[in-house]
């Protein structure tokens, strides 16, 4: 998961996550 990627990021907190579970 590109999770450093800010569309990545944003669809994971459109989605209701928050990125920094991810880190």
């Amino acid at each position: 998961l590109p999770k450093d990627d800010p569309a990545v990021r944003a669809q994971l907190i459109r989605d209701g996550f928050n990125p920094e579970d991810f880190v």
